[in-house]
């Protein structure tokens, strides 16, 4: 979700205490989106305003995100990287020398 945790807490609190969306907007920078999404993400992870009004990390939290995971460590692409740049007889290749033989 977009802006910081800050930005969110910021604009459900706006948002419960009646400013306009388009003064969200300009004090968060969050869309009109973003700040109606808040609202109904906060409600579904229990937020009920007319019972309390304190505002949890979990309401405005983005929760796990899904998507595909690194292949490799970073550790690992240094390792790649430096392997790349070395030639097949195991000396470091130049730029120099890779434009020489291409040219």
């Amino acid at each position: 979700m977009p802006g910081n945790v800050g930005e969110r807490f910021q604009a459900l609190a706006l948002l419960e205490e009646g400013v306009s969306v388009q003064r969200i907007i300009e004090l968060t920078g969050l869309s009109k989106t973003t700040t109606y999404r808040l609202k109904r993400n906060a409600v579904l992870h229990g937020y009920a305003p007319s019972e309390s009004r304190v505002l949890k990390a979990k309401y405005v939290d983005d929760g796990h995100c899904s998507g595909r995971p690194r292949k490799a460590p970073n550790e690992k692409a240094d390792e790649l990287e430096n392997a790349i740049q070395k030639d097949r007889a195991g000396r470091n290749a130049t730029q120099e020398k890779w434009m020489g033989s291409h040219i």
